[in-house]
């Protein structure tokens, strides 16, 4: 993908194996991921919705911290 390939060329691929792993050959999860939501209950929605936004949340945190 596009973020993986610049974040290879600027810090080498080693540095970024992690996103190779999940933007590229786990792809397919993300499809699986959506059928399952699809299913969920009222109450399971909200309950994901929840942990969404709390996860998103914390995502930035980190993100903001690693830019420090």
């Amino acid at each position: 993908g596009l973020i993986y390939n610049k974040i290879a060329k600027a810090h080498g691929s080693k540095a970024c194996s992690f996103l190779k792993v999940h933007s590229e050959e786990d792809a397919h999860h993300f499809n699986e991921g959506l059928s399952r939501i699809e299913e969920f209950s009222e109450s399971e929605n909200r309950f994901f919705r929840e942990c969404l936004t709390q996860a998103a949340y914390l995502y930035s945190l980190i993100l903001e911290r690693a830019r420090r």
